[in-house]
């Protein structure tokens, strides 16, 4: 029985919908299948380029040149999706690769690569919704003009601030930014002890984590009226500031450094305790770290110095920290009990705001 090629009867349109779920490379080798096929490729409009453990077969021949050639074949008008990942490049290439694509209305922009310095020409692109820089180190300086209407996601992975003005002007043009996330850099050379400020009345996501950060004294204050789920991950709280109490918050997945939780009874006016009142209208509220120093914690408890448990929620709770009656979720874990101070406490309520 002979097989029936229903796919070359599908729109020019459907195809090339069909075909930007595959691999750049077997796209392009669609092209033998037939006079028609020749070039549907280069009206797909996304193109995606991943060399890593990649052999040519053809000595010579670099990642560029095939970037290169597939790039300036490509006819789509708009370029939804670009993707750069492991590729070796020079600084001419990448901004002549990147700048293409935004002539071509970029949408998604994914890039895994070695630079050291966020690229200057990535700060003004009208059409840009998703960033993704995942790379070696990231530096951040600070610009005056920067106009990305659309980002509504970024995605920056050992982001460095070069000075206290760079992370806010920089979302400063960020208008309609929802989700952020950020990996920061300490770097071991760094002398610049400054503050990282989060500001953005659009942000609703907001994801922060800390490389190498425990030789480092970073401040850090974050002001996002319109957030909505919060994650800090191996940072000091005694170092973060939350200026506002953030009422549209409905969850927080906090992850600590070494903290003796004791204190929150000893110094009511700590930081950390200033922090925690910002979240008092949470509804799930995740606590966990590394190595907690005595008193340990993980559900629901907490064990002072002297070793008399009291609960997280009857704490929090009286000192009016937590507002929501009750509270949807509180977990607290940690990956150590040496002394077997683990204790459980459910169902867990706060009290009602006063």
């Amino acid at each position: 029985m002979a097989s029936i090629d229903r796919l070359s009867s599908l729109p020019d349109g459907v195809i090339c919908h069909i075909l930007s779920f595959l691999p750049t490379k077997r796209r392009v080798a669609t092209s033998v299948l037939g006079k028609r096929w020749r070039f549907l490729w280069v009206h797909v409009p996304c193109l995606h380029f991943n060399f890593s453990g990649y052999k040519f077969r053809k000595k010579g021949t670099q990642a560029s040149d095939i970037i290169n050639r597939v790039i300036f074949r490509h006819k789509a008008k708009i370029m939804d999706t670009l993707t750069l990942n492991r590729v070796k490049y020079n600084e001419y290439q990448l901004e002549t690769w990147i700048t293409t694509a935004m002539d071509r209305s970029i949408r998604n922009l994914y890039l895994e690569l070695s630079f050291d310095t966020f690229p200057r020409y990535l700060y003004n692109c009208k059409t840009i919704v998703h960033l993704k820089l995942e790379n070696k180190r990231a530096s951040l300086s600070a610009v005056k003009n920067v106009s990305l209407p659309s980002l509504k996601k970024l995605y920056v992975h050992n982001l460095v601030c070069e000075n206290d003005d760079a992370l806010p002007r920089f979302l400063s043009g960020c208008t309609s930014l929802n989700e952020l996330n950020m990996a920061f850099l300490f770097e071991k050379d760094e002398d610049f002890v400054g503050c990282i400020n989060i500001s953005s009345p659009t942000i609703k996501m907001l994801q922060i984590a800390f490389n190498n950060s425990h030789h480092f004294e970073y401040r850090m204050i974050i002001n996002a009226p319109a957030l909505r789920y919060l994650q800090v991950e191996d940072y000091d709280l005694e170092c973060i500031t939350i200026p506002i109490t953030i009422i549209s918050l409905v969850e927080a997945d906090i992850s600590l450094k070494h903290y003796r939780f004791s204190n929150l009874e000893t110094n009511y006016n700590s930081t950390v305790v200033k922090f925690l009142h910002s979240l008092s209208y949470v509804k799930c509220l995740k606590i966990s770290g590394r190595i907690f120093d005595e008193p340990t914690i993980r559900t629901c408890k907490i064990n002072s110095r002297v070793g008399s448990p009291f609960s997280v929620s009857t704490y929090l709770g009286r000192r009016g920290i937590l507002r929501t009656e009750p509270i949807s979720s509180l977990n607290t874990r940690t990956f150590f009990d040496h002394q077997g101070l683990l204790e459980f406490d459910t169902p867990v309520k706060a009290s009602a705001a006063s």
